[in-house]
């Protein structure tokens, strides 16, 4: 998943961000899927 970011910044579709973990797709649901916080029932 990173590395479609990686190309949009290889490209110059965006920029690369400050952190990191940013350049994961979905980083966000991720990580609440991780510490089981993700609302299944959404």
């Amino acid at each position: 998943m990173s590395q479609i970011m990686r190309r949009r910044v290889h490209f110059g579709e965006m920029e690369f961000p400050a952190d990191p973990d940013h350049l994961v797709l979905h980083q966000a649901m991720l990580a609440q899927l991780i510490d089981e916080s993700y609302d299944w029932e959404k």
